[in-house]
């Protein structure tokens, strides 16, 4: 593939990447939620699988275990989240949303479809499903290769 073409793909994911991350960053902000995008990332990640460790946290997001923890002790103490020890493995910790953090999670997630319905609407349906297509075949190439296919 000719350098061109692979430079203008990653400007146009990048810029487009960055624009929806601001605009989503401007209305969650509008509500003065008091969490930072990368606490809300946390959050929601635990949401959408109900319970995770530390070490799940760190290893599906690709940042350092030092760096969570330091994130997840903030959310503890803003009562967004709680720490749960297992009732079968007391060595293993696991993190849920309160009802404040799910409560905070339901508001992101509006914000963030508000804010995509508002630019993905302009798009005619047929090149919506094209973009969503290309994006979800390049995603199971991703994880195709981490599973080793």
């Amino acid at each position: 593939m000719c350098e061109d073409k692979l430079a203008r793909f990653f400007e146009s994911m990048e810029g487009i990447n960055q624009g929806f991350v601001r605009h989503i960053h401007q209305e969650i902000g509008q509500k003065h939620l008091g969490v930072t995008v990368n606490q809300v990332v946390v959050m929601k990640k635990i949401s959408d699988r109900q319970q995770m460790t530390v070490s799940e946290v760190a290893e599906d997001l690709g940042i350092s275990l030092s760096a969570i923890t330091a994130l997840v002790d903030r959310l503890c103490k803003s009562d967004f989240l709680t720490r749960r020890r297992d009732v079968n493995d007391r060595r293993l910790v696991w993190l849920e949303l309160t009802a404040a953090g799910q409560e905070v999670v339901d508001i992101c997630v509006a914000c963030r479809n508000e804010v995509l319905g508002k630019y993905l609407s302009k798009l005619e349906e047929e090149d919506l499903d094209k973009l969503i297509d290309i994006n979800e075949k390049i995603l199971k190439l991703f994880k195709d290769e981490e599973q080793g296919r």
